[in-house]
This record gives structure tokens, C-alpha cells and sequence, in this order.
């Protein structure tokens, strides 16, 4: 098959309908992001522990993120979406009434609620995988994640509006942004209703859709019938790669979009630029998918994943520098260009080197370590500017880049999704 040939219509269809499931989920992800640092900051009083609700958040996906890609393997990609939306409205309505009640354990389980939600819909990103060839995955990851700026562009108006909603029936602001956050979970149940088949049932049959395609197996010695362990496919170079780089951009994004509004709040920054800097570091994360997956299996995942990295150091370096609200906002936006350029590499890595009856699996454990960066970093983050200050913040932020630079440095491509690798012998 050319790069040339037309995505067929169901591919079409079904992306487009995953992708604007995708939109509403960061609409509503982004409202903790915005709001965490300071809502913990108004519980606790303390700035140490300002960073702990993103840390939460993005940790409690721990507890789900690899069981929910076994799930899938086992029952098909769509009834795992479903939990996790069921899941995510669960978790918006302990926020909102533990805002109202001003309860850090109510807020806490909430966060955690949340967590697990996300953990399980963001597996849309296997889904999306599934329906693309290896020469074109990036190209359909990059399309799932560019439908996040839709929900990114959306969020700052729909904090203006919830803000006047709240006031004018008497209750605190946060609350009302969760309680009307809700009203979106019905789209997103209606969205993934069509799509049909079950992504995995494309998978494994992906010839039936891209008939002049050569199967996906031969475009990698790694990947046959043979069923491996969790632990084979980490000690697998690619895959250790692909964690390696991927883990430490969550990281360094995580940290720094938990803490950029406490610090923009701390210079008296109105909480509607507050928002539009988080909104133009998920635009960062979001608007260069398409262009950065194209660029992947074009260039190679080994070439944009060292872009990622390279980045994620510049950015991170650059957001706590100065009080400057540009200064703090571009190198905010170069972290999410960082993790952007990591995810989709990593993930069309991933899925290059895994059979669709165990991506699921594979992807979790990705995710997991990923949840693990996300739990650690912001936390750690926190402990740094309380003792040293915000610039040693960006200091840590750009040195643990450089692993991820030599990891992916290292990554062997003959050519863009192949990786001859041979597993370890058993």
C-alpha cells in the first residue's frame, strides 16, 4: 500500500468518533490540571503540597491502567472505554461535592476516582492502533491525539461559563465545573456506541481493510504467534526504549503542568490566563500530533523520540526560570510538544512490535510506568521549589532528560517500524 491510498471509510469513521470521544475526555481531564494545585492549596495551606492533586490524578491510573489492557485483550477495546467513562463520572461528582463540603479526603478519593477513569479511557490509544498499518500508526495515533485540542480551545470558555453558572445559583466555582462536566458523559457513551467492529477485531484481521498492505508480522522479526511475558517484552530493546522515553516526558510534563499554575498564581496571574497557559501547553501536547505521527513513519520512531527528549529538556529548563508569563508559557507549551513527539513514537513503537492479543496488555504496562512518573514527579517537584526554589525546578526537569536522550540514541531502525531485535532466548 502507498502512503497515497485513502484510509478506509469504517477506519475513517470509527477514528473520527474515538477522536471525539478523546476531546470531551481532555476537556474534563483538564479541569484538574487547572484547578488541583489550588484547590489543595486552599485544603492544606501548604505549597509542598500543592503538586499532590495532579500526583493523585495521574497515580491512581497505577491501580487500573495494566489490568484494564489485559481487559482488553480479553473482551475487546470498547467495554474497557466504557468502564472508564463510568469511572470518570463517578470521580467528577465526589470532586464537586467535596469542594462544596471543603473535604481533603472527600477531594482525595475524588482525584483517585478520576485517576482510575482516565487510566482506562486513555486505552484509546490502543484502539486507534489497532485500525493502521504499521507504515501509517503514527500517522492514526497523531489523529486521535490532535482531537484533544478541540476539548484544550473548549476549556477556557467552559470555565467562563461554569464560573458564571456557580455564582449565579449561589455555589463555589470548582464545584459547578465538575457537576457540569457530567453533562458530557452521555456524548462520549453515544460516541463509542458506533464504532464498529471492536477495534481488536480490526487488528487481527487488518489485511480485510488495507488488502494491498503486506502483513503487519513480516514488517518486524519480533513480532509472530509466540505469546511472551510481561517481563520478555521489557527486557526487548524497543520496548525498553519506547517506556524509557515515554515515562520520563509524563514525568517532566506532569511536574511542570501541576506547578505552572501555582506559579502564575503566585505572581497574581488572573485565573483566566492561569487557564489559557495551561490550555496553550495542551495545544503543545495535541495540535503537532498529526504533523509529529506522520513525521514518525516517515522518519522513524528512533528519530522522534529523540526529538521528544531533547525537548522535554529545553521546556522543562525554561518553565520555572522566570516570573515572565511568555517565558513560563513557551517553555510550558515545549513540554507538551516534548511529551506529544514521545507518545506518539512510543506508542506506534509499541504497537509495531506487539500482536494485537497482547498490545493491550503491553500498553498498560506502559501506562503503568507512565502513572509512575506522573505519581513521583509532580510530588518531587513540589519538595524542590518549597527548599531550593522554582529555578532548581528546571534544572532537575532538563538532567533527567538525558537518559532519555541516550536511550533512544541507541535505538536501532533500519527503516521507519522495523526493529530487528530477537528476544531473549527463554
Amino acid at each position: 500500500m502507498s502512503k497515497s491510498q485513502s484510509i478506509p471509510p469504517l477506519i475513517k469513521r470509527n477514528t473520527l468518533l474515538l477522536s471525539i470521544n478523546q476531546a470531551f475526555l481532555t476537556l474534563v481531564s483538564q479541569m484538574l490540571v487547572t484547578f488541583g494545585a489550588l484547590i489543595m492549596m486552599r485544603m492544606t495551606g501548604e505549597m509542598a503540597l500543592a503538586g499532590l492533586a495532579t500526583s493523585v490524578a495521574w497515580g491512581g491510573r497505577l491501580i487500573i491502567v495494566y489490568q484494564s489492557g489485559s481487559w482488553m485483550d480479553k473482551v475487546g477495546r470498547l467495554k474497557i472505554l466504557k468502564l472508564g467513562l463510568i469511572l470518570t463520572a463517578i470521580g467528577s461528582i465526589i470532586l464537586a461535592f467535596s469542594v462544596l463540603t471543603n473535604s481533603l479526603i472527600g477531594f482525595i478519593i475524588g482525584i483517585i476516582a478520576s485517576g482510575l477513569g482516565w487510566g482506562a479511557t486513555q486505552q484509546s490509544r490502543v484502539a486507534v492502533a489497532d485500525m493502521y498499518p504499521s507504515k501509517r500508526r503514527g500517522e492514526g495515533v497523531g489523529y486521535l491525539l490532535t482531537a484533544s485540542v478541540v476539548g484544550s480551545i473548549a476549556a477556557t470558555p467552559f470555565i467562563a461559563v461554569s464560573t458564571i453558572a456557580g455564582d449565579a445559583i449561589g455555589i463555589d466555582s470548582y464545584a459547578a465545573v465538575w457537576f457540569i462536566t457530567l453533562g458530557f458523559i452521555p456524548f462520549e457513551f453515544l460516541a463509542l456506541k458506533y464504532v464498529r467492529p471492536d477495534p481488536k477485531d480490526i487488528a487481527q484481521n487488518i489485511t480485510k481493510y488495507y488488502p494491498e498492505e503486506p502483513i503487519d508480522a513480516l514488517r518486524s522479526e519480533s513480532l509472530n504467534n509466540t505469546v511472551r511475558s510481561t517481563r520478555e517484552y521489557l527486557a526487548f530493546y524497543p520496548i525498553l526504549a519506547a517506556f524509557v522515553v515515554s515515562a520520563l516526558a509524563q514525568g517532566n510534563m506532569t511536574m511542570m503542568m501541576a506547578l505552572t499554575s501555582l506559579v502564575l498564581s503566585e505572581h497574581n496571574v488572573h485565573l483566566t490566563l492561569i487557564s489559557l497557559s495551561i490550555t496553550i501547553h495542551v495545544i503543545g501536547m495535541y495540535g503537532l500530533s498529526a504533523p509529529l505521527g506522520k513525521l514518525s513513519d516517515k522518519l522513524g520512531r528512533r528519530k522522534i523520540l529523540i526529538i521528544a527528549a531533547l525537548t522535554s529538556a529545553v521546556g522543562s529548563f525554561l518553565t520555572p526560570l522566570t516570573s515572565d508569563y511568555g517565558i513560563i508559557t513557551l517553555g510550558i507549551f515545549l513540554v507538551g510538544i516534548g511529551w506529544s513527539a514521545a507518545t506518539v513514537a512510543a506508542t506506534a513503537l509499541i504497537s509495531d512490535v506487539t500482536h494485537p492479543s497482547e498490545r493491550g496488555r503491553i500498553m498498560g504496562s506502559n501506562d503503568f510506568f507512565l502513572s509512575l512518573a506522573s505519581l513521583t514527579f509532580p510530588a518531587l517537584g513540589s519538595v524542590i521549589v518549597s527548599l531550593l526554589g522554582f529555578e532548581k525546578l528546571g534544572i532537575f526537569g532538563f538532567l533527567v532528560s538525558i537518559p532519555a536522550i541516550a536511550v533512544a540514541i541507541h535505538l536501532k531502525e533500519p527503516e521507519p517500524g522495523v526493529f530487528r531485535y530477537s528476544f531473549r532466548k527463554r
